[in-house]
This record gives C-alpha cells, structure tokens and sequence, in this order.
C-alpha cells in the first residue's frame, strides 16, 4: 500500500508516465537541438528545479543522441552537475555573458572537441544582443567518413515585446540568418557542417505578422544550404509545446554535410507523450534530431561498385581515370580527406587531373554521383 502511494504521489507531480524511448540507432549519427527552457534558473522556467533538472537528464540517457545543442542553460553549475551524471558525454558551455546560454554535448566514445568559440562577434546586436554563435569543431576517430564536424548552435532574438519590438527582432532574425549564410560561405565550403538551435521563427512565413521568413537568403541557396527540418515545418508541427504551428527549432546542413543526411529522418520528440505536464514541468519546446550516416558506401544506390565505376591507377599520382560501366555521365566527384574537406574534381573524358598543391599523399574517399543519381564510392589512395 505504501509503494503505491509513493507511485501514485511521484505520477501526480508530474513525473514521468512513460518511458522516454531510445532514439539512437547504431551505425548511425544523431544530432538533436533542445531548448531546456531556463535551465538552472530559480527566477524564470518551470519552478520545480528538481523535477527539471532529473527529466532532461533521463530524456539525455534515455534517447541515446550522440551529439545534442542545448539553449538557455541559465546556471553553469546545475549544467555541470548534470553532465557528471552523465559520464558518458563530452560537453563545453558557450561564455557569452547573457544568461541564457548554449551548450554542445557529444558522445566520447565517437567524437572529441578540437576547438570552440563564439563567432561573428562584431555583430552582437543582430544576434539577441550578444547571444552569439557557438562554433564547435569536433574529430571522429572511429567513424571512417567522418574525421571533422562542425556544430554551430543557436538561440536567435525571440518574437516578444510590443510590436516595434517585434518588428526589430524580426529583423534581427533576418540579419542574423544572411550574416550566417556569408560567414558559411566564405569559411567552410568543403567542409561539414551542422546549424542547429532554437531560431525562433519558421521557414514557411513568419511568426511575425506571417511575413516573409527572414531566413529565405539560405532557403533559397538550395545547392549550398538544407534545413533537414524543412518538411515538418512545411507539414504544419510545432516545436513549441503552448503553441501550434510554431516550428521554431532547426536543424541546417550544408552541402558536404548533405551528403551524409539520411533523407526524410528528422523528427520532432513529443516528451509531452512521456513525461506527465511537459510544458510545465520540463521546457516549452520539443527537441528535434536528424540522422546521418558516416560509413561509406552505405545509403547509396550501388550493389558493388565495381559494377557501375571503374577507377585506376589505385594508387594515383596526378591523374585519376573514371569510367561510368553504364551508359550514364558522371555529374560529380569529389575527393574527400581525412580531416574533413572536400575537393571538387572536374573530369573530362572520364580523366580528373589532381592538384596536388591541394592534395597531399594519403588516404581520400572519393565520390562519385553519376547523371541518373547513382553514387559510388570509393577509397583512393594518393602518392
């Protein structure tokens, strides 16, 4: 009788009524935003710090992510506690002197940090006034196409205040998002890149006055630039638990990144369907993750690719030889290194020639996407 009632007490202070499922799948590489709303705050958020504090760290366990963007983390060291119970994770707190601050945590049995840091810091006001970018450069060594990770997390100037407000944060949002794009632009072509975080408005329209969404500068990139979380929004969800249709948490890759993405993976996690009053108890958003497969060959068209690509000399000099075994053109082939970056090769008549002022001696994986979509894959080496 007293189990019972000690359940019966622990259900009804809003703890949680279903188990929060496992999300990580092995073979594969989650990346998940969250914002925690308030995380650590005894002034503002969910008022029962405790119930807080032990539901993300259960839906942390539980779901397995291997790499997750946290937004408002408002106390270092409730933030720190909790990443001692999870042993598991690696993680770095972004220092800007707001309150509200993001965090990036991964899984160290896959990923190490390399560098961290606020970017575009001479553009504080676009960025909720002084809420910068959090860049994290991550290395892998055991995923075999993935040696270097960029995560870029994000909490974008909120649609709050009174109309003027608004409006100006809406331009904000819209700063932001084109100051993104030619820092993007200018710095990591080649290179693999994840932006993720609470943005605070749609694709679609926005959430002020449905106006233009201010990040069309990147939505109309398409060759460059993705929002794996583009479909959602366009299907009418939410990520923010009091409203509908407020699907403002994103998750942006670029090209190289895209290459990886497991199409049609992301999702948004309804913790309102496991943890009993969700918006109350643990945060006003849901969390969003997408999958991406770093193992090459795996996810293409090919069954061997020996059947549809011939390549030669393996190992190569200066003069890579590409013959398509279909009647298909090659559209695209790129030479990927091991610390991340990518070479465009231009093949003429089935010949790439190497610039080997680029290209040092060693291992790449080259790529190749033919003219009807397939993808071959292959481990080259250069002398």
């Amino acid at each position: 009788m007293k189990y019972f009632l000690k359940v019966l007490l622990l259900l009804t202070a809003g703890m949680v009524t279903a188990q929060v499922p496992k999300v990580g799948q092995t073979g594969k590489t989650e990346i998940a935003c969250w914002n925690v709303e308030w995380f650590g705050s005894t002034q503002f958020g969910p008022t029962n710090e405790t119930l807080q504090y032990n539901n993300i760290r259960m839906v942390l366990q539980n779901s397995d992510i291997d790499i997750w963007g946290l937004e408002e983390v408002s106390n270092p060291n409730t933030f720190f506690a909790l990443m001692n119970e999870l042993p598991q994770y690696g993680y770095v707190l972004a220092s800007y002197s707001q309150t509200q601050k993001t965090a990036l945590i991964w899984k160290k049995s896959l990923f190490r940090r390399v560098t961290s840091g606020l970017i575009l810091n001479q553009y504080a006001n676009e960025f909720a006034s002084g809420r910068l970018p959090f860049e994290v450069r991550l290395v892998s060594d055991s995923l075999p196409k993935l040696d270097t990770l960029i995560v870029i997390v994000l909490h974008l100037k909120a649609n709050v205040g009174t109309d003027a407000e608004k409006l100006q944060s809406y331009y904000d949002r819209k700063a932001a998002g084109s100051l993104l794009k030619q820092y993007m632009d200018q710095n990591m072509s080649g290179r693999k890149v994840a932006v993720i975080g609470d943005w605070n408005d749609r694709l679609t329209t926005s959430i002020y006055k449905d106006s233009i969404t201010p990040f069309k500068s990147i939505l109309t990139a398409q060759s460059d630039y993705f929002f794996t979380t583009l479909a959602r929004n366009q299907n009418g969800e939410t990520t923010v638990a009091s409203y509908a249709n407020s699907f403002i948490d994103h998750i942006m890759i670029n090209k190289t990144l895209n290459q990886t993405y497991e199409a049609g993976s992301a999702r948004v996690f309804p913790l309102n369907n496991y943890i009993t009053d969700y918006a109350n108890t643990t945060s006003d958003h849901y969390p969003v993750y997408s999958f991406f497969n770093f193992n090459p060959g795996v996810g293409v068209k090919e069954i061997n690719e020996d059947e549809v690509l011939n390549v030669f000399p393996n190992p190569a000099a200066d003069l890579l030889h590409l013959t398509a075994v279909t009647d298909e053109s090659i559209a695209e082939a790129n030479l990927l290194s091991t610390i991340g970056t990518a070479t465009s090769l231009t093949v003429q008549q089935g010949t790439a020639q190497l610039d080997r002022n680029e290209l040092c001696a060693g291992i790449y994986v080259l790529q190749v996407e033919f003219s009807n979509g397939q993808k071959a894959v292959r481990k080259i080496v250069l002398r």
